[in-house]
């Protein structure tokens, strides 16, 4: 049973903005079972909604995932800040904000809002996984994860990649130079929740021109908004 649930994931793996569709025989190939296995599996994630046959008897994902995302969201006390104000925020800053979370050694992207002069380049990263350690918004999460629960996620991490988190932990933020994105500089800082955990954090990313200039003015808004976001959760959790 277990065995059958990791396959069924892998398979759900295998689609993404660049690959909206998958047949029989690419899902087998790709997680080298045989075809009548792959046909079992997709059929049985059919029947659950996670994905949906098309006319050409090829697969693309269902439904029941948006309801599953919904669900996510409104059970999640502390996902960030409103869509509406992080877009406020980066057409303020002329940036791109992120909001991200930790999931093992890697970030989730779970927000993204593309301000002014930016949208001409920018490409959406929600729900795209990227190394932590590339990120300023994983270097964010991974220093205070490694306190919160004894550093799972970074258990591989060298001495001075722990050096570092060190360095972000106590200055509050962290910084990332083009390590996930090409073309962008970014700073994060975390967003804790009423129990003084870290769950997630937001990001501001310029072009590298922009960086050096605009720095001062992009630590003091993501500090701003996060702290904004901290004390909505805390008040949250104080009304209950």
């Amino acid at each position: 049973m277990l065995g059958t649930i990791a396959k069924a994931g892998k398979v759900l793996d295998l689609f993404s903005a660049d690959a909206q569709e998958r047949g029989v025989s690419e899902v087998a190939a790709e997680l080298k079972i045989p075809k009548s296995s792959a046909h079992a599996l997709l059929a049985t994630l059919c029947q659950l909604g996670l994905v949906r046959q098309l006319e050409n008897s090829r697969y693309r994902l269902g439904w029941r995932l948006m309801e599953l995302y919904r669900a996510l969201v409104d059970t999640t006390t502390l996902l960030g800040p409103p869509h509406l104000q992080l877009q406020r925020v980066a057409d303020a800053m002329n940036a791109i904000a992120h909001v991200g979370a930790l999931e093992g050694p890697k970030v989730v992207f779970l927000d993204e809002a593309v301000g002014g002069q930016e949208r001409n380049f920018a490409v959406s990263q929600i729900g795209h996984r990227a190394p932590a350690l590339t990120t300023a918004l994983g270097k964010v999460l991974l220093s205070f994860e490694e306190r919160q629960a004894d550093g799972l996620a970074l258990q591989e991490a060298g001495r001075q990649a722990r050096n570092e988190l060190d360095q972000v932990c106590a200055r509050g933020y962290a910084v990332d130079l083009q390590g996930c994105v090409p073309d962008l500089h970014c700073v994060a800082a975390p967003i804790f929740d009423a129990s003084g955990c870290v769950q997630t954090a937001i990001s501001f990313a310029v072009p590298p021109h922009r960086f050096s200039r605009d720095f001062p003015r992009l630590l003091n808004c993501v500090r701003w908004l996060t702290r904004d976001v901290t004390k909505a959760s805390m008040l949250m959790h104080t009304k209950r």
